[in-house]
């Protein structure tokens, strides 16, 4: 997969946008900018996470970034388990009906 062969400079990127906006989702005024910012950035953090390639051949870079900042944040980790419940739950749905 062409994505996780460019994983530590999608990383880099990543952790610079995601300490940027999760410093903002305690300002009211750019808040909800953030707020999105952050969900859309965890969305594609747990599609990478949840690849079959990555668990196959795993990122040392992917795994500190995930560890460190996405579990170790609050914010970050309630945001991350309701995507994953959200993913879980469409496919239960789609495989069910």
């Amino acid at each position: 997969m062409v994505v996780l062969s460019q994983i530590d400079i999608m990383v880099t990127e990543f952790a610079k946008l995601f300490t940027a906006n999760l410093k903002l989702i305690s300002s009211t005024q750019s808040q909800e900018r953030a707020q999105n910012i952050v969900r859309a950035l965890l969305r594609v953090v747990y599609l990478i996470n949840a690849s079959s390639e990555l668990q196959e051949n795993p990122s040392p870079s992917f795994g500190d970034f995930f560890r460190n900042q996405v579990q170790t944040n609050n914010d970050s980790r309630q945001i991350y388990e309701k995507i994953a419940a959200s993913y879980k739950q469409s496919a239960q749905n789609t495989f069910f009906n």
